[in-house]
């Protein structure tokens, strides 16, 4: 679609020049008009781009976001309810702080922290951090909230951070000793007079949303455009309140939250400050500064966030008028100039088609088509289906992948990823659509004639995978689980399709893991009825 765009901006422009050849002198102030006119839908069409692209980095960045820190989430939980199980009946009084140490060397901890009930207060009681001992938490807003549900053995209903029973991890968090930020976690069952509180240094968090955010993406634009010289996201309330702001939550507290925003103006709080950003489109605003003319958008965003993008418009306003006066002397040339522009144009918008594309089509880690792109693929394949057509479809799950990630690390869990990925696509060698649509979870779309075809195929993706991966000088065996359905006998829609494929591979793991299985009517039946396969 962008290319015909481009196409069709180019040939426009053609007939342009072509009717200011025949028409002469009376037609100049037309071309002119409409010229102006096209960097002014271009403008706004790269805005527009730009906007779609930013928030969408924003979404993909915060998901991912999210889920690396969800990891991080259910890790402390496990270490919380192995550190509550060692320290069974004790209570706070009888804890040494040599005890708490060797629970933080044990387990991998930044530090650890007990709290207790001191009449109406929660404060810390012990701690591996002398600073840390005897802080209130009864200022600290929902955070002391959810330790009241936790000490009363409530589920935790405040709606920030992480929920587990007996547990709750707040969202990243500046220390309010320190400048770190920090993954606090807390878990209380009920056998301790203390809530168990381990936390980790975010620093790891914080690169992973940093490097793989909206910053790089951010720089390419700016490097990539010859317009674009400044693009900010800002946290409206805070960057309202600097004077008095202090950060807590990054992702709440920061005043610019991705890109720079140096290119001040004293508009800036009255456009904020107002209900002004509300309307479609937002705010303008043109300015001069040190010679060169810019001009100013502020776009509005979700969660309270607006998109800053400065333009250079000296290069526009010099290029209309160069263009027009070649165009009062030489209509030749006027022509080449206005057929050069739109060429460019048109290059700039499949440029930034390809990066849209790649960001929601494509899996960053492994290369393969995301969760995104699988489904679109099956959907039109199976709308295209004729009668004849069969399709298997796999679901496929790494066994104890998470293992490799606790012990060896998310990096080294990557790379793992990476190997076994890329073995797989091998052993296809082009044939089906293969996926990565989670963590350690992949799909495959096959054409198959008869299903023996797919079991075939099942087979040697298992006996691919057999072989070790030698990884930071250790050797990890590989196994895989994998349910199949098969269109149209296991269903004749997408939702169908992957429930059953689903639940052939929920069977599989339940049964030993290791292997595959084809969805059969029986399934459905077993699990339904008893929660087994």
């Amino acid at each position: 679609m962008v290319k015909k765009e481009s196409e069709s901006l180019l040939e426009i422009f053609i007939k342009l020049g072509v009717a200011f050849t025949l028409i002469g002198l009376s037609t100049f102030l037309v071309i002119f008009y409409l010229i102006e006119n096209k960097f002014k839908v271009g403008q706004r069409e790269e805005i527009s781009s730009v906007t779609g692209l930013i928030t969408s980095a924003i979404e993909a960045a915060d998901k991912s976001a999210d889920a690396y820190e969800q990891l991080v989430d259910l890790r402390m939980y496990s270490v919380s309810k192995a550190i509550a199980k060692q320290l069974q009946g004790r209570t706070a009084s009888t804890i040494t702080e040599s005890e708490l140490f060797k629970l933080k060397e044990e387990w991998g901890l930044s530090d650890i922290s007990l709290f207790v009930r001191i009449d109406e207060d929660i404060v810390v009681g012990k701690s591996t951090d002398p600073e840390e001992v005897g802080l209130s938490s009864k200022g600290w807003g929902y955070w002391f909230k959810a330790f009241q549900q936790l000490f009363e053995h409530k589920p935790v209903e405040v709606n920030e951070g992480f929920k587990a029973p007996d547990f709750w991890a707040g969202p990243l968090t500046k220390s309010v000793l320190y400048s770190e930020q920090f993954l606090y976690a807390y878990y209380y069952d009920g056998t301790t007079d203390f809530i168990i509180n381990p936390y980790v240094s975010a620093a790891n968090v914080q690169t992973f949303i940093d490097s793989f955010g909206s910053n790089g993406l951010i720089d390419d634009m700016i490097k990539g455009s010859d317009d674009i010289v400044e693009i900010a996201v800002l946290n409206i309330e805070p960057y309202l309140n600097q004077a008095t702001l202090t950060v807590i939550e990054p992702q709440r507290d920061l005043p610019i939250l991705y890109g720079k925003h140096e290119m001040k103006l004293k508009e800036d709080q009255s456009i904020l400050s107002k209900d002004r950003l509300t309307r479609e489109g937002g705010e303008a605003v043109s300015f001069r500064m040190k010679g060169q003319s810019y001009k100013k958008f502020y776009l509005p965003l979700s969660k309270n966030r607006v998109l800053t993008i400065v333009i250079n418009t000296s290069v526009r306003e010099k290029t209309i008028n160069q263009i027009l006066a070649m165009m009062a002397f030489v209509f030749v040339v006027s022509f080449g100039i206005i057929y050069a522009v739109a060429k460019k144009m048109s290059g700039r918008f499949l440029i930034l088609h390809e990066k849209n594309r790649k960001l929601a089509y494509y899996d960053t880690l492994t290369g393969l088509p995301n969760r995104n792109h699988f489904q679109e693929h099956l959907r039109t394949t199976l709308n295209k289906a004729n009668a004849g057509n069969i399709y298997a479809i796999f679901m496929i799950d790494l066994d104890n992948f998470k293992n490799i990630n606790d012990s060896l690390g998310h990096a080294a869990g990557d790379s793992f990823l990476q190997y076994v990925s890329s073995r797989i696509n091998r052993q296809l060698n082009g044939n089906g659509f293969l996926a990565r649509i989670g963590g350690d979870e992949f799909t495959l779309v096959l054409p198959i004639h008869h299903r023996s075809d797919a079991n075939e195929v099942a087979i040697g993706l298992m006996s691919c995978v057999k072989e070790p991966v030698q990884l930071e000088g250790q050797q990890l065996l590989v196994s895989m689980s994998m349910g199949i359905s098969v269109y149209p006998d296991d269903g004749k829609d997408m939702t169908s399709l992957l429930k059953n494929a689903d639940m052939a591979l929920y069977c599989e793991k339940y049964n030993g893991k290791n292997n595959f299985s084809f969805f059969n009517s029986d399934i459905r039946v077993n699990q339904s009825s008893s929660g087994r396969c």
